[in-house]
C-alpha cells in the first residue's frame, strides 16, 4: 500500500512503564502496558472473539493481545534508556499507534520522556526514531487479521512533566486556554509522580529551566506492601506473581486476590502511601523549594493514590491538580505536535 508522503495524523503517545496512553484528533485512551503472545494454537478461536481483550495485534510474525493482565503477559518495565532499542518497547509503541492510525496514513508522533532520559534528549530521540521509523519510516502489521500499513514521518520528544504543562496551557489547536495564561509566563515546578520515578521540572513559562528525576516512585510503595505481605503471609513467597498484579487489586480497592485466597491490605497500603508520599516529598525539598515557585502542578497516574498523603506538603503552595493526570502527557505531546505542525 502506498503511504502519504505528508503528514495526516498527529499522535501523542507515551509507553510508559506502567500504562499506554495515546491521544490524537478523534481517540484517547490509557491502557495497562502489556502484551501477551497468542499461541499458534488459540488464535483461530481468539480471531472470533470472547477474549478479554478487543484487538488482536499482528507484528512481527507473532499475535498479541495488548492490555491484558493474564499470566505470562510481557511488558518493556526498564528504567534504563536501553528500553527504546528493545524490541518489547517497539512493539509496545507501534500497537499504541495501530489503535489510531488508518491504512496508507503518514503520522507524527511526539512521545514524552522521564527527567534522567531527557538530559540527554537528541541521543533518545535518535534511538526511538530509529526504534519505531526503522530502515523505511512504514510499518506493516495486521489488526485482527486485516493488514493494516503506515508511515511514520518523524518523531519528537518532550520531558514529561513539559508535556503536562502544554496540555494544560494549550487547548487542541495551540491556542493559550482561557484561564490558563498565567502557565505560559509564570514560574512553576511540576512534579509527575510515576511507577518507576518521579520527574521534576524545573519551568520558566514554557521554558525547561531543570529537569530532575527522584528515584521514590509508586513501584517502591509496591515494593513495601509486597515486602510485609510476604512477612505476614509466607504461603506467598512461593507464589508467581508481580507488583502489577497487586497494583491491579488494590489500585481502586483494599484486597489482594491470590491462590484462592483474600488478603486485607488497607492497613499495608496505607501505610506504604504515606511513606512513600513522605521520602518523595522529602527529596524533593532538597532539589527546591515549592514555597518560592508561583506554581506547583502534580500530574502522573501516582497522583490519583498519593493525593490525600500529599496534601500535608502543600501548606503554604499554590498547589494545582490537573485533570485527567494519567494521561495528561500524551494531551501534551498531541497539542506540541498540532502547535508544531
Amino acid at each position: 500500500m502506498a503511504i502519504n508522503k505528508k503528514v495526516n495524523r498527529i499522535v501523542g503517545f507515551e509507553a510508559a512503564n506502567s500504562y499506554v496512553k495515546y491521544r490524537t484528533v478523534d481517540a484517547s485512551d490509557v491502557y495497562f502496558n502489556s502484551l501477551w503472545r497468542i499461541p499458534e494454537v488459540g488464535y483461530e478461536a481468539a480471531i472470533l472473539g470472547g477474549e478479554d481483550s478487543p484487538n488482536i495485534f499482528g507484528i512481527d510474525g507473532e499475535n498479541f493481545y495488548a492490555g491484558t493482565r493474564r499470566k505470562g503477559y510481557m511488558t518493556s518495565s526498564s528504567r534504563d534508556m536501553e528500553r527504546y532499542s528493545s524490541d518489547e518497547y517497539r512493539r509496545e509503541s507501534l500497537i499504541a499507534l495501530a489503535h489510531v492510525a488508518n491504512p496508507g496514513e503518514a503520522l507524527s508522533v511526539v512521545t514524552a520522556i522521564p527527567g534522567d532520559h531527557y538530559n540527554n534528549k537528541d541521543e533518545v530521540e535518535r534511538i526511538i526514531t530509529e526504534t519505531l521509523r526503522g530502515k523505511t519510516g512504514v510499518v506493516n502489521m495486521e489488526v485482527n487479521a486485516e493488514p493494516l500499513s503506515f508511515g511514520i514521518l518523524k518523531v519528537k520528544t518532550l520531558l514529561q512533566p513539559a508535556a503536562t504543562v502544554i496540555g494544560v496551557a494549550l487547548d487542541e489547536k495551540g491556542n493559550v486556554r482561557k484561564g490558563y495564561e498565567s502557565l505560559t509566563t509564570n514560574e512553576k515546578i511540576v512534579i509527575d509522580i510515576g511507577w518507576g520515578t518521579t520527574d521534576i521540572a524545573i519551568m520558566d513559562g514554557m521554558t525547561v529551566i531543570k529537569a530532575v528525576t527522584v528515584e521514590k516512585s509508586m513501584m517502591n510503595a509496591y515494593e513495601r506492601i509486597d515486602e510485609k505481605l510476604k512477612r505476614d503471609n509466607p504461603e506467598l513467597r512461593s507464589m508467581n506473581y508481580k507488583l502489577f498484579d497487586l497494583e491491579k487489586d488494590l489500585r481502586e480497592g483494599d484486597v489482594f486476590e491470590k491462590g484462592g485466597k483474600s488478603y486485607k491490605c488497607a492497613d499495608i497500603k496505607a501505610a506504604a502511601f504515606e511513606w512513600v508520599a513522605g521520602e518523595m516529598m522529602t527529596e524533593i525539598a532538597n532539589i527546591v523549594k515549592l514555597k518560592d515557585a508561583d506554581a506547583a502542578i502534580y500530574t502522573g497516574g501516582g497522583v490519583i493514590p498519593l493525593r490525600s498523603y500529599l496534601k500535608r506538603y502543600t501548606d503554604g503552595v499554590n498547589a494545582m491538580l490537573v485533570d485527567d493526570p494519567q494521561g495528561a502527557n500524551a494531551r501534551g505531546c498531541y497539542v506540541y505536535g498540532v502547535a508544531m505542525k
